[in-house]
């Protein structure tokens, strides 16, 4: 009897999922995806057993894999010659600083910078988060959104003046990101794709919306995202985002 495929319990929406996606993708792993409504998740992650309440968590092979970093880790000692890791140590440490600069940088302030503006416009979150849902959840989050947005907003400490200081590391990451790839090189650590380029790309995404990026938002972009948008589009840290989705997304082989 065949093991059941690897199953990736996801949020659509989430960036930190994307880059598991990615890496799986990337290694060309066969799996189910399971998109699950934010906070209603909870029930379905206690079933896997997983030790948080965050996603992305992998299932496979009877192990729940939690986190893009440990998703990868998971992936590339399955299928090592096209390792996400760099194989020189020095190499490899460095891959491993820079994507933990991302997760925080990109992934955790962005998250910050850009639920501050969305819980604004309520009708946006939920049409975002009950995208491919049954049809209850979006009415869900409608009769309880004052609960819901409150405890987002203190799931993520979005105070004013901790917002303005994920701004702040956000922007300092970004011209990070310029320095690194003003020298037009197309990967960040060595000649291959690396953790580092996922790290960066993916979690970037939300503000970028690459069109190679296999899910997009069902609702526009409010005008407070798409002033941010202006506000970095002629980056060079952009353009190579663009470039790198263009390039290594959606490659297959």
């Amino acid at each position: 009897m065949a093991a059941p495929r690897p199953r990736l319990l996801e949020f659509s929406l989430s960036h930190f999922c994307e880059k598991a996606r990615w890496a799986l993708d990337h290694h060309r792993n066969q799996y189910d995806v399971v998109a699950l409504a934010p906070g209603l998740h909870r029930l379905a992650l206690r079933r896997v057993d997983a030790k948080a309440s965050w996603v992305p968590v992998l299932v496979a092979d009877g192990v729940t894999t939690q986190g893009s970093d440990a998703i990868i880790d998971w992936a590339d000692a399955r299928d090592p010659a096209r390792s996400l890791t760099p194989s020189d140590p020095a190499a490899a440490a460095e891959a491993r600083r820079l994507e933990q600069l991302f997760d925080d940088g990109f992934g955790r302030d962005l998250r910050a910078v850009l639920y501050a503006m969305l819980l604004e416009q309520p009708d946006v979150v939920i049409a975002l988060w009950a995208a491919g849902q049954p049809w209850w959840v979006g009415t869900f989050y409608r009769l309880l959104w004052s609960q819901v947005s409150l405890g987002l907003r203190k799931l993520y400490r979005l105070r004013p003046e901790r917002v303005a200081e994920a701004r702040a590391r956000f922007d300092a990451t970004f011209d990070e990101l310029d320095a690194l790839v003003s020298d037009g090189r197309r990967y960040l650590v060595g000649d291959t794709l690396s953790r580092a380029d996922l790290a960066a790309a993916a979690l970037l995404s939300p503000l970028v919306v690459p069109a190679e990026r296999p899910w997009q938002p069902n609702v526009p972009l409010t005008a407070d995202v798409v002033a941010m948008q202006d506000a970095y589009r002629s980056r060079p840290g952009w353009a190579w985002v663009e470039g790198l989705y263009r390039g290594d997304r959606l490659v297959g082989g």
